[in-house]
């Protein structure tokens, strides 16, 4: 059993497919205003997809600022308050320590 066509098969498919176009593309050159369409649709479509890949990167790009920023205030931010409040509340139990005189003339005058 041959599942191929034969030649002449062939030959008549690819003459149907050549006057085909040929007619499409009389039809093309003598009505402009389809020409015209078809370059506005095809514009139009590459437009859209450039419009969607850009979009798309835009919304990945804000998805992972506002993820970071999410962790940083509720996951970093609570620790270095709550570590900042700790070293004030101890540094308010120690009493200051005094700068002896020589150390307040050396910071002052530089000698």
């Amino acid at each position: 059993m041959n599942l191929f066509p034969g030649p002449f098969v062939v030959k008549v498919v690819q003459a149907i497919l050549i006057s085909m176009a040929r007619t499409a593309g009389n039809f093309i050159r003598r009505t402009p205003m389809l020409g015209t369409m078809l370059t506005f649709f095809a514009v139009g479509l590459v437009t859209l997809l450039v419009l969607g890949v850009v979009l798309s990167i835009v919304g990945t790009v804000f998805s992972l600022t506002l993820g970071i920023a999410a962790f940083l205030l509720f996951k970093v931010a609570p620790v270095l308050l709550i570590g900042w409040v700790v070293l004030k509340v101890i540094e308010r139990r120690r009493p200051r320590a005094e700068l002896s005189p020589a150390d307040r003339e050396w910071l002052e005058g530089g000698r």
